[in-house]
């Protein structure tokens, strides 16, 4: 976002001109006249801002690491809130951080400070106004087509060198390709593979591990693109404990050794390069490649009878009818309110809370959040089943990513996202809801739109891609460290307080002997999540208290 253009709208539009800012931002517009600060950030959280109050004043920063070096700020923590990341319900956190006095500005609003009095509210809407119309699909795949043209050229440079992520998936193939059709250069790609040394899970036929191959058709059918592919290589405990890149100050990252997986990976050729830009897919599926999982509800609802059945016939080239329970899931469930699905789950006896199962939280504090708190009432009422949760999940996401931008903020290059541009979000989520579920064809309008530059092998597929797959050969690699930190742990009153460190233990002593056994039943869920996430949630609680 260029600096005199954000300020040429403010000057003239005043806040209503925030609205008409398209890219990744967090500003600051002193004015001086009116003695008057404000502050806002993008939409989709690309860009942060965090501020504490002193006195009648701000001290305002793009990370709360950067904050906490501040003299005067408070360092206060506040671990209450770590809860909602252990719920992997960081939605519900609201603008709190991990420390009591600094607030998150949140993504898509502004803050006004005048004379040491602040206001916060919301200066954009994902909400659409009115639903598109179209002559016919023709028409509606064209229009899909010039819009993701324009959001990708919009951030295309003019020299410098270009790397885009490209994965075996729709969104990553969609930015490069489009990419590699606009741009007169070469353009790098990196393509991540995993560790050739980890004992990987047998899939069982249900998805695939080399994204290295699948990619090649799209490397093989544009000449300006230069295919690259990395070994995923396991983090050391120096990065992964104290004082390491992965235990921030800002905020948990999640899962063990998963952060090095991906963004290790790129980080490593992207500093091999010299990429000045580096494009992304992150978001696709919120809005572009959307899969329209509920749209069935949408129909009944409409009473659409006739579209509902073709959408329960088929399911892309296997032509299995839905199951019941898949009806109910996706074309009844959906028209309950979150109390009536909870009281018809207790009437057939099945738990309301079954992330009791899962969580490392403390059971004191798990026995505080009451069995209905979590079951999800929807903050959108648009008359539309599923664009109500197309629009939370993308709430989820954007505040997720406004918490975690402490990751691309220390990057010498420019990370680039077509799928956050506002135009582009704004056509997609006007769009008829049987654009995105058509035929038993989940994200429809993405596969049509990119039939026109990408092979049918990648447009058509419907088989995912699995990441992450090296995760028990890691941590058993890392076995003696996770029993070191978990014992840090043990000694640690706030982590006493917070997490349930007997079951962590337990799990501890009672190691899998391979991957297979590993894999049985939920122990993965237990392995990854209990032990893996509340290891993190302990390591940063011991940053907390100065133990690091």
């Amino acid at each position: 976002m260029d600096a005199d253009i954000a300020d040429h709208l403010l000057s003239k539009s005043g806040e209503d001109g925030l609205a008409r800012l398209n890219g990744d931002f967090a500003l600051a517009h002193w004015q001086g006249d009116a003695e008057r600060l404000l502050l806002a950030t993008d939409p989709m959280g690309q860009r942060s801002l965090f501020f504490t109050r002193v006195g009648r004043g701000l001290i305002v920063a793009s990370t709360v690491d950067a904050l906490l070096s501040c003299p005067g700020v408070d360092r206060v923590p506040d671990p209450d809130v770590l809860v909602y990341f252990l719920l992997r319900r960081e939605d519900l956190a609201g603008t709190r951080t991990a420390w009591k006095n600094i607030t998150m500005l949140p993504p898509g609003h502004l803050l006004i400070w005048r004379d040491g009095n602040v206001q916060i509210r919301p200066y954009y809407s994902f909400v659409p106004a009115r639903i598109l119309k179209f002559r016919d699909d023709r028409e509606a795949v064209e229009a899909g087509r010039e819009v993701l043209d324009r959001a990708v050229a919009r951030l295309l440079p003019k020299d410098g060198c270009v790397l885009s992520t490209l994965s075996g998936g729709l969104d990553s193939s969609a930015v490069t390709a489009t990419a590699a059709r606009l741009h007169h250069g070469p353009i790098h790609t990196v393509t991540i593979r995993h560790d050739p040394t980890a004992i990987l899970p047998d899939l069982g036929g249900k998805g695939f591990y080399d994204d290295w191959e699948r990619v090649q058709p799209v490397l093989s059918r544009y000449p300006n693109l230069i295919g690259h592919a990395v070994d995923a290589t396991l983090s050391g405990p120096e990065e992964e404990g104290a004082g390491g890149r992965y235990l921030p100050r800002d905020w948990p990252i999640q899962w063990l050794f998963m952060h090095a997986w991906m963004f290790g990976s790129l980080e490593r050729k992207a500093h091999e390069l010299g990429a000045s830009v580096v494009l992304t897919g992150v978001f696709g599926n919120h809005t572009f490649s959307y899969a329209g999982e509920f749209v069935p509800a949408d129909q009944l609802k409409n009473g659409d009878l006739l579209g509902l059945m073709a959408n329960l016939r088929k399911r892309g080239s296997t032509y299995q009818p839905y199951t019941w329970a898949e009806f109910k899931g996706s074309a009844l469930a959906p028209l309950l309110s979150a109390e009536m699905r909870c009281r018809i789950r207790r009437l057939r006896g099945r738990p309301v809370d079954g992330w009791r199962s899962f969580t490392p939280l403390n059971p004191r504090k798990r026995d505080q959040i009451g069995p209905d708190s979590l079951a999800e009432a929807l903050p959108y009422r648009t008359g539309s089943p599923d664009l109500d949760r197309q629009l939370t999940a993308l709430d989820h996401a954007r505040y997720r990513r406004a918490r975690r931008t402490y990751r691309t903020a220390r990057y010498p290059w420019s990370e680039r996202n077509p799928f956050c541009d506002t135009d582009l979000m704004a056509f997609f989520l006007a769009l008829p809801r049987t654009q995105y579920f058509r035929d038993g064809v989940h994200r429809s309008i993405a596969r049509r739109i990119l039939a026109d530059r990408l092979p049918a092998s990648i447009s058509n597929e419907s088989v995912v891609g699995r990441i992450g797959g090296e995760w028990f050969t890691w941590m058993n690699r890392r076995r003696d460290w996770i029993g070191s930190e978990l014992e840090r742990l043990e000694r640690s009153p706030m982590a006493r307080e917070i997490l349930d460190l007997p079951r962590m233990r337990a799990l501890f002593e009672d190691w899998p002997a391979s991957v297979e056994e590993a894999q049985r039943g939920d122990r993965h869920i237990y392995l990854q999540n209990t032990l893996g996430n509340g290891l993190r949630v302990g390591q940063f609680i011991l940053m907390q208290e100065g133990r690091n």
